[in-house]
């Protein structure tokens, strides 16, 4: 019996162990390359009016369960958010590296994402609340 149980286990070990891996889940809904609108609905800044739109190009990725966003814009140039989901689809993000600070709550609207961000200066003597938009390209 002891053989038998041996041969068991062993068949289970070399034949049925790749039988049952589970893959990998899918990356979640925000990786990819998005369009990014930012408009200004409320500023108290000199450089960012009520009604300024700004277009910025974001590359996200999904690494280690953090949401990392690099954003180019032609006027803006190069910036960097972090962050990570609340719950399943909305994401918050923080900028990277930048004067300015950058805080956004997004939900995902389809196949779209929404929210708002409050923009802040380092010195804090400006905000500007702004809404934004992502389209996927």
């Amino acid at each position: 019996m002891n053989t038998f149980k041996a041969f068991i286990i062993l068949f289970s070990v070399v034949f049925l162990s790749g039988c049952f891996d589970i893959p990998p889940p899918p990356p979640p809904p925000i990786v990819g390359t998005w369009t990014a609108k930012i408009s200004a609905q409320n500023s108290n800044c000199r450089n960012i009016r009520r009604g300024d739109v700004y277009t910025e190009q974001w590359n996200v990725n999904f690494i280690n369960r953090q949401v990392t966003v690099r954003a180019v814009g032609s006027s803006t140039g190069v910036k960097a958010y972090e962050g990570g989901y609340i719950g399943y689809d909305k994401v918050r993000l923080n900028s990277v590296g930048s004067v300015n600070s950058m805080e956004m709550e997004l939900t995902q609207d389809g196949l779209a994402f929404r929210g708002d961000g409050m923009l802040k200066t380092s010195k804090g003597s400006c905000n500007a609340y702004c809404t934004i938009e992502l389209t996927k390209q």
